[in-house]
């Protein structure tokens, strides 16, 4: 062998071997990933895709043709079939899901997993929180997918109904809208805002001529720059969290954030502050 040859092998050699750990690298969880707690994967798989949300909904199947759309802390897991690994079957990890469920004394509300793929839903309750999950089968097993959602209680009291807004709207041409709450210093949407938002998006599915503008406002603590930006982000989450949760119509929508201006309490007091940090929705013609 020439000079010129050795040195064409080594190369591919080198090539090979550079390659071997990237592709060891799609066998690995992604990163930040874990399986949900009481759910452990199939041997032989491997996570492809995690997202999890505090604030995310899920349109679980419950019956043939029929669905619940559930709130709350969700996560979506997918999982695949590593290179090496034998595919258990799509029926096998639907029977390793319904084996979990039943560890789990949870109810199983609907089953239809063929030897191709198909869905199982099933819920149940831990620490008195409602738990609904379902598994989705593809490829004859060697891909599926995991939806959670933990169901938060939505106790919040919801200061004005759809209709009520509408009112308010038609009559003043803005109204505050005090209920919708963010974790401190951030535009996170809290899980019990769900009643207030579930409102304002009853009054935009009611009305598909209405267009308002979500203006956010903040209390006067803290740099005023600062305050704006965060005003904005916070619009901006609310107008997305209506359209991502409740479907509604983004057109109807714009955003405005406002920082301290217009200030509707003595931002002396926290009673005053708190009724400055708020979101006002303004009919736009």
């Amino acid at each position: 062998m020439n000079h010129d040859r050795r040195r064409m092998f080594a190369a591919l050699g080198l090539c090979l071997s550079a390659a071997l750990p990237a592709a060891a690298q799609t066998q690995a969880d992604v990163e930040g990933s874990r399986d949900y707690q009481g759910l452990s994967r199939v041997p032989g798989f491997y996570i492809s895709v995690y997202e999890e949300s505090k604030v995310g909904a899920f349109d679980f199947r419950v019956a043939d043709d029929g669905y619940k759309r559930v709130v709350g802390h969700s996560y979506s897991i997918t999982y695949a079939l590593k290179d090496a690994a034998r595919s258990p079957g799509a029926s096998d990890v639907g029977r390793s899901f319904a084996d979990a469920i039943a560890a789990r004394r949870g109810t199983a509300l609907v089953e239809s997993i063929g030897s191709i793929s198909g869905s199982a839903t099933a819920n149940w309750t831990a620490d008195g929180l409602p738990i609904w999950a379902q598994v989705q089968v593809n490829n004859s097993g060697a891909t599926y997918t995991l939806n959670i959602v933990e169901e938060q209680a939505m106790l919040q009291n919801v200061e004005l109904t759809a209709m009520e807004l509408g009112q308010k709207l038609d009559e003043r041409g803005a109204v505050a809208v005090h209920g919708i709450e963010f974790e401190a210093g951030t535009s996170v949407i809290k899980p019990e805002s769900e009643a207030v938002l579930a409102q304002i998006a009853e009054l935009l599915g009611s009305n598909e001529e209405l267009k308002v503008e979500i203006q956010a406002y903040t209390d006067n603590v803290g740099d005023k720059t600062a305050n704006v930006m965060l005003s904005k982000s916070r619009a901006i989450a609310v107008k997305e969290y209506l359209v991502t949760i409740h479907q509604a119509t983004p057109a109807q929508m714009t955003t405005a954030g406002l920082g301290d201006a217009k200030p509707v309490g003595d931002n002396a007091t926290e009673e005053g502050r708190t009724l400055n940090r708020r979101i006002e929705l303004v009919k736009k013609s």
